[in-house]
């Protein structure tokens, strides 16, 4: 059962739920916008501290009315760390000796309770992960208090959240039997070690080697090995109940076990995977699949390596973040395999092993040029030269020899696809001519030097004629958003189709002008991000295409598109889309693993040929209209609506008649608590084998009235207002605290209908209550808002 819901915009999340240790009807969740409390066992939870991003809490066993929380992360220059006395009715925030200001660290803070009986020690990982001396980060990181957070010490020899301070580290005492507090503690972060306490200082021992021998083949399912490995990025560590030497690791590889955790040397604790069976591989596009071994399969998995499949098992054949892979077309022995930031790698035996890098990565601690590519960098090949090459950063890289050495492999140059910090997200090759190329470009790079987000929009299609020597503009009317596939047919090389992320436009447009002019190719799709195209070897009027609700099929080379999900799991994020020998289909996807199905044989048979879908407005109540021409095995119509046209809900259904002839449906939809300003509709369109598609969206705007809403309250660094209004006209925003001061005024000139208008430069207001005052000359609201 949902507790807690929000919107898509509030990015809202839960970074963790702790039970109170004596009441166990009190919980707490720490979330992104505060800390929240329940009472009734988590039935329903009610805020009690408004600052953003809470990220630990502790409740002392000795007094549960005593808590200290921590909140905030990376920049944010209200990190700190927090104590009530009273149950969380109010917070206090403490300035203590020996512990770091929010100045003096990068990340979040982790809390903990060790001991078993009163007084207990409260013992915080702070992630400070900004201190590099030899790519070796040198920083203490564990402080202790025996006071519950008036004083504190640091820990000697406590470095453990290093250069992912932000995002995973953890503390975690070893239970102790019989005593009162904890001599020891695991610390593990990137890298993981025991610490032995004694006093303010500590000798630390690493455990966990993180890296696995490469080759190695798995169990089947498998995602990590035995021995002595754990991955390297550890959220949690927790030891079961009774027990001082068996622990779980919660890792961004799984989870790992050990059961000697008290193992002398602490080197010499062992870990067994868990993860056999789970199918949660997250891969990334693109994939490399044997077109004559339906067994052979190379993907890059996110932080989980490159892996192989020889058809019973999975080895791990290149460490780090697993990229784009491909077979030489002509000749599989030969393969590119990659990393993330550009670290490409070749084999000469189908993947088993590789050489040293034939482009070298990026991401280098000692000299970062990551921001010069994406995360994840292509590389391409067509059939009309398969000893030509292409990789992407910023710049082109191009390979004559099949991928043995590459134009420009060091450090990027100046030999950009675009500009300096515009990465290339995908590359395709023509199959009739090898100089012929398309590369899409992204707006959005790492900004390595500043700790920022490089931005030098719009989004591009870029075309090269010549081989990669110079490249123009081929976006044209393209909507601005990002493309992220592009698939040139085998037969006509001006022939294009891109796939486009983001919401609000169609996702999959074609040009058969070289990218002179583009037509949208969508009817039939969800309004989702598309992440892949696969046009038919066999037939080119057969596309496929990848999303993160699954694939859609098209039999007429995208003016119809159908859904081709059965089988999936729920909301299947597909990244990439092969055929495998068989004439089979395979679904490569990020964190369900690899759905294989038939190819789509010509035969679909349509449940229902869907003539037209019409609607109208009568202020209150929208009527739905649409007309079929004939319907076959039909269970029924859903009629879904959205308020902002990414989020649908079901509004009612229609039992279908499953007639041959035309026929019409009416649907009126008068929700009980009236209509938004805009009403996006869709019919879902149920077989009775339990397949679906989903209609065109229709747009229905309600009889205009003045409507004023927050978007996100309480707010902080912007306050957004939502409004709808009959026509054109300039709307005063006056914002007033709570002593009737005026501390913000601003007009602005609002087109008619829905719009947004956002007050920014409001992050240094004192928190609190305040009153926006919105006035036209036809309307006046006043609305509170809350500021945090």
């Amino acid at each position: 059962t949902q507790i807690l819901t929000s919107s898509m915009p509030s990015l809202f999340g839960i970074q963790k739920i702790k039970f109170d240790p004596t009441n166990a009807n009190i919980v707490y969740a720490c979330a992104t916008d505060g800390l929240y409390k329940s009472t009734n066992a988590g039935a329903a939870f009610t805020k009690i501290f408004a600052l953003t991003h809470v990220t630990d809490i502790v409740i002392n066993p000795a007094d549960n009315q005593q808590l200290l929380i921590v909140n905030g992360n990376l920049n944010r220059t209200d990190k700190g760390i927090w104590r009530s006395v009273n149950g969380g009715a109010n917070f206090t925030k403490l300035t203590p000796p020996g512990f770091p200001t929010a100045a003096q660290y990068k990340g979040f803070v982790s809390l903990t309770i060790a001991g078993t009986a009163a007084p207990y020690t409260v013992i915080a990982g702070v992630g400070k992960g900004d201190v590099v001396t030899a790519n070796t980060y040198t920083e203490n990181e564990v402080y202790s208090s025996v006071d519950f957070g008036s004083n504190w010490s640091l820990i000697s020899n406590s470095n453990h959240a290093s250069f992912q301070a932000w995002f995973a580290h953890c503390i975690t005492p070893f239970p102790v039997a019989g005593g009162t507090s904890t001599t020891k503690i695991f610390m593990a972060g990137v890298n993981k070690f025991v610490l032995s306490i004694s006093g303010t200082t500590g000798t630390s021992s690493s455990i966990g080697a993180g890296s696995a021998t490469m080759n190695s083949y798995l169990s089947a399912g498998q995602q990590e090995g035995g021995g002595t490995y754990v991955h390297a990025d550890v959220h949690d560590i927790q030891f079961v109940p009774g027990s001082t030497t068996e622990a779980y690791f919660a890792t961004d590889g799984g989870v790992f076990r050990t059961t000697n955790a008290n193992a002398a040397p602490i080197s010499g604790m062992t870990f067994n995977s868990c993860n056999g069976g789970l199918q949660i591989h997250q891969f990334y596009s693109t994939a490399a699949q044997s077109r004559r071994n339906p067994t052979l399969f190379v993907g890059g998995l996110q932080d989980n390596n490159v892996v192989r499949s020889r058809g019973t098992a999975w080895a791990r054949v290149i460490g780090g973040d697993g990229g784009p892979c491909l077979f030489k077309p002509d000749n599989e022995a030969i393969l590119l395999g990659s990393t993330d930031a550009r670290g490409v790698s070749r084999s000469a035996d189908s993947g088993k092993t590789y050489g040293a890098n034939v482009l070298a990565y990026l991401g280098s601690l000692s000299s970062p040029n990551d921001d010069r590519a994406s995360f994840m960098s292509p590389i391409a090949v067509g059939r009309a030269n398969t000893n030509r090459w292409y990789g992407g950063s910023d710049n082109i890289h191009i390979s004559n020899d099949a991928g043995v050495s590459f134009t420009n492999s060091g450090i990027p140059g100046t030999a950009y696809i675009e500009a300096f910090r515009k990465p290339a997200v995908s590359i395709a090759v023509s199959d009739l001519n090898a100089d012929k190329l398309y590369a899409s470009v992204s707006p959005f790079a790492q900004n390595t030097s500043t700790y920022g987000l490089h931005y030098s929009p719009p989004a591009n299609i870029r075309k090269s004629t010549n081989g990669g020597t110079s490249f123009t503009t081929a976006t044209g009317s393209l909507p601005d958003r990002l493309f992220t596939d592009i698939s040139i047919s085998p037969t006509n090389d001006d022939s294009v189709f891109v796939t486009l992320g983001g919401f609000g436009t169609t996702h999959i447009y074609v040009t058969g002008d070289g990218g002179a002019n583009w037509t949208p190719r969508g009817s039939g799709l969800p309004d989702v991000p598309f992440n892949c195209l696969l046009i038919d070897s066999a037939n080119a009027n057969i596309l496929y295409a990848g999303c993160d609700f699954g694939i859609y099929v098209s039999p007429d080379r995208g003016a119809n598109w159908y859904d081709y999900n059965n089988g999936f799991w729920d909301a299947t994020y597909v990244m990439d889309i092969v055929f495998a020998p068989g004439n089979k289909l395979r679904a490569v996807t990020h964190g369900k693993g690899i759905f294989e199905t038939d190819r789509w044989d010509g035969n679909l048979v349509l449940p229902v040929t869907l003539i037209s879908f019409t609607g109208s407005n009568a202020g209150a109540a929208n009527k739905i209209t649409w007309a079929v021409s004939q319907e076959y095995n039909l269970l029924r119509y859903e009629v879904e609506r959205s308020s902002d046209g990414f989020n649908y809900t079901s509004t009612g259904q229609v039992t279908a008649v499953n007639s041959l002839q035309l026929h019409s449906y009416i649907f009126i939809d008068k929700p009980m608590t009236g209509l938004p300003p805009l009403s996006f509709y869709r019919l879902k369109i149920l077989n009775s084998d339990g397949t679906w598609l989903y209609s065109d969206v229709l747009l229905l705007r309600t009889t205009a009235k003045y409507s004023f809403t927050i978007a996100g309250n309480p707010f902080y660094g912007s306050l957004n207002i939502r409004y709808t209004i009959p026509s054109a006209c300039k709307v005063y925003f006056r914002l007033y605290d709570q002593q009737g001061q005026m501390v913000r005024n601003e007009y602005y000139n609002a087109t008619a209908l829905t719009g947004m208008y956002s007050i920014t430069g409001v992050q240094y207001l004192s928190a609190g209550i305040y009153v926006l005052r919105i006035d036209g000359e036809k309307f006046s609201r006043s609305l509170q808002v809350l500021k945090e």
